[in-house]
Formats: structure tokens, C-alpha cells, sequence
């Protein structure tokens, strides 16, 4: 123990002193009710500040929790979400006949534009697409389309409209309105080859290049066309003798004062030398002419005099039809 003379003689508070256990106790150098809320007006004011703030932050963890309760619990499993599409065509293919060829079951959930553009152009119906991923995620598609020339017919045709394109290929003519596929003409007897019209096939092939050139040149009498028979074709072979495309007039087209002209039978080898022969034979004035007292006609544009050696000439006739 210091005695109390030498302490304040050697300037020592009582504090420092270590001997005594109430000085090393910090809690007695330090008031304790520092932080004690005020009493009165001021002191609820700030006890109800603080609860409303409590109150708000737990308000908005509660529902932070609740939406990522909704989007990541209760939300079905699946693939992901598609982008929207805007399609822009030459044809008749609409957004919703679009979307499923864009994103096949197949392709999963990826997104990548040059995938995109193979899975489009991978469809027949389709001859050329170009895809862009706008910035708002959205897709931009420009479709140039496959020009259909005919529909196909057969009696074990699948439901929904098959159609033949300009190059002889055959595909499924979704979005086609049904006036604009009534006035194509049909292609009918179908080679088997074909598969019912769904597979390319050397029939096809010619039908189309023959439909596409009188189209192109004779629009007026294609108008008239309501079926082109491939019956005698023999599978599009032209090098053998007697193949020809024989061609069903519509009977609205034919004048009720005449006899009628039903069909027309053009060369399987030589039509586009018969197309302008046909354009420029006067068939009304033929069938007007006395003599004429069929009820129906059929023109054969394929019949050649082979009378002098070395030439061929073209004699288009004018026959009965026969019923079948």
C-alpha cells in the first residue's frame, strides 16, 4: 500500500493504482447510459423509427423470397423460353407455321442464328432464309419461299396440301390459301417412285419443268388447266417412244355453244416445241368449224408424220373423246 502522502507527493491518481481490484474494472471509468434512449416526446420518435425500419427490410426480403419462391419452385421444368419472331416472306408461311420449324423438338434449347437459318432452310417449303438476333432478344427472319406450279393428288395422299415447286420438288404448302390452291393445276397418276409426291422423283421433275414453262409463257391457257396426268409418262423417261403429259381442260373454261375440248396430249420428249403450236392453233375456230359433231374433243398436239424419209412433221388433231 502507497501510503496517501507519497501519492499525491509522486502525482498518482488512484486509478492507476493496480492494487485495488474496483480500479481494474473498466466499466466503473465508463458511464453506462451513454446509449439509453431518450426520455419523452424524442425518445418514441426514435423507438418508432426504428421498428418501421425493421419492418420494411423484413417486408422486402419476405417478398424477395416469395419471387424466387414463384420462378424457381412452382415454375414447370422445360426448355427454355423462345424468343419472339418476326418473319417477313415472299410466300404464304405465317409466324405460327414458322415457329416449329425454327425450333424442332430436336434442336433442344439452343438459340444459335447460324442453326437457326439450316433448320428453316432444311424444310422444303423454304429456299432461302437470313436470321438476325435484334437487341431486344427478339428474332428477324426473311424467308424467300419455294414457287409452287401445281398441288399433287393422290387417292393415298396424307391429309393437309402437297404442293410441286418450280424445280421439281415437292413440299408441304402450309399457309396456302385454299382459292390458291384450287387454282393450281393437279398433277395426277403419280409414279410410285414418288411415295404419294412426298420424295423428288424424275416424274416430278418433268411435270415441273413443263408446268413452269407454259406458266411462264401461256398463262392464259394454264388458267384453263385443271389436272396434268402422269399415267403415260413412264416415270418421266421422255427417250421412250410414246411417253406424253396429257393435260385436263377445266369444264367452266369451255363455251357452252361448241363442243367442248377436254384434254390436251403433249409429247413427253418435244412439249416445249407443241406449247407455241398449241398457243397458236386457233382450237376454237377448229371446233366451230362444220363437221364437228362430238360433244368433247381431245387434241393431240404428239402426233408426227413420218410419210417422208429424214422429216418429222407435226400434225396436231382434233379427235373424239372417248369415255372411260
Amino acid at each position: 500500500m502507497i501510503p496517501p502522502f507519497l501519492r499525491r507527493l509522486l502525482g498518482l491518481r488512484a486509478e492507476a493504482d493496480h492494487a485495488r481490484a474496483d480500479d481494474r474494472d473498466w466499466r466503473k471509468l465508463i458511464p453506462q447510459d451513454v446509449n439509453t434512449v431518450p426520455r419523452g416526446t424524442m425518445g418514441r420518435r426514435r423507438a418508432a423509427r426504428s421498428w418501421v425500419q425493421g419492418a420494411v427490410v423484413l417486408s422486402l426480403l419476405g417478398l424477395m423470397a416469395a419471387v424466387l419462391w414463384f420462378a424457381l419452385g412452382d415454375a414447370p421444368a422445360g426448355p427454355a423460353a423462345k424468343p419472339a419472331l418476326r418473319v417477313r416472306t415472299d410466300g404464304f408461311l405465317s409466324p405460327a407455321d414458322v415457329a416449329p420449324l425454327a425450333f424442332p423438338p430436336s434442336a433442344g434449347s439452343g438459340l444459335d442464328v447460324a442453326a437457326l437459318r439450316q433448320a428453316l432452310e432444311a424444310d422444303p417449303q423454304v429456299l432461302a432464309a437470313r436470321v438476325r438476333r435484334l437487341a431486344d432478344g427478339s428474332l428477324d427472319i426473311e424467308l424467300r419461299e419455294r414457287l409452287a406450279v401445281a398441288r399433287l393428288e393422290t387417292p393415298a395422299a396424307p391429309p393437309g396440301w402437297r404442293m410441286l415447286g418450280a424445280d421439281g420438288v415437292p413440299f408441304a404448302g402450309r399457309g396456302y390459301p385454299v382459292q390458291a390452291v384450287r387454282n393450281l393445276p393437279a398433277v395426277v397418276d403419280l409414279p410410285e417412285e414418288s411415295e404419294g409426291g412426298l420424295r423428288r422423283s424424275a416424274g416430278l421433275e418433268l411435270a415441273a419443268a413443263f408446268l413452269s414453262a407454259a406458266r411462264a409463257s401461256y398463262p392464259a391457257l394454264v388458267a384453263d388447266w385443271q389436272s396434268l396426268s402422269l399415267r403415260d409418262a413412264f416415270d418421266g423417261r421422255a427417250d421412250i417412244p410414246g411417253a406424253t403429259l396429257r393435260v385436263t381442260l377445266r369444264p367452266a373454261s369451255q363455251p357452252a355453244d361448241r363442243p367442248a375440248l377436254v384434254e390436251v396430249v403433249f409429247s413427253a420428249k418435244e412439249w416445249a416445241r407443241e406449247l407455241p403450236v398449241l398457243a397458236a392453233l386457233g382450237v376454237d375456230e377448229r371446233l366451230r368449224a362444220p363437221g364437228m359433231t362430238s360433244p368433247a374433243y381431245v387434241l393431240k398436239l404428239h402426233i408426227r408424220n413420218r410419210s417422208q424419209p429424214g422429216t418429222v412433221t407435226m400434225e396436231p388433231r382434233l379427235v373424239p373423246a372417248v369415255s372411260r
